[in-house]
């Protein structure tokens, strides 16, 4: 079936012409019509859980028939508890982050970043619960 402008309505999949499979232009093969990997911003206390909070791309976008619309749902965010990380090698302190999807800033106390690399200093303390994602800072000798 063809639409006013000669274009197919049956809707579907379409080829977005990048030939990677996901059909959202973007080239990466992920089907993430945005390009943002990273959807930490779904989260909004306002709004119940499970509500939509946005369209991708923004409802009033023109697009062809049958493309892609992703849904972002209002979802919380999970929270870890930073692990005792003094006295570990600041290679070991950042595989065990890395674990848990937290981040390490690693800042050495010593000029020139001189040191063995151990940690002697963490900020969020030990115990602490975090989101996902959170930075650790390190701070070592």
């Amino acid at each position: 079936m063809r639409d006013a402008d000669g274009g197919d309505r049956r809707g579907g999949d379409e080829d977005d012409g990048d030939d990677d499979g996901d059909d959202d232009g973007d080239g990466d093969g992920d089907g993430d019509v945005d390009g943002d990997e990273d959807d930490r911003d779904r989260y909004d206390p306002d709004h119940p859980i499970g509500a939509v909070l946005r369209t991708e791309p923004p409802a009033g976008t023109v697009l062809a028939v049958g493309a892609p619309v992703a849904l972002v749902l209002n979802v919380e965010e999970e929270q870890v508890t930073v692990p005792f990380l003094v006295g570990r090698t600041a290679k070991d302190a950042r595989k065990a982050l890395k674990e848990l999807d937290l981040r390490a800033q690693v800042e050495s106390r010593l000029p020139f970043g001189l040191g063995t690399g151990t940690v002697v200093g963490q900020d969020p303390a030990p115990g602490t619960p975090v989101e996902q994602g959170t930075t650790v800072v390190l701070s070592t000798l």
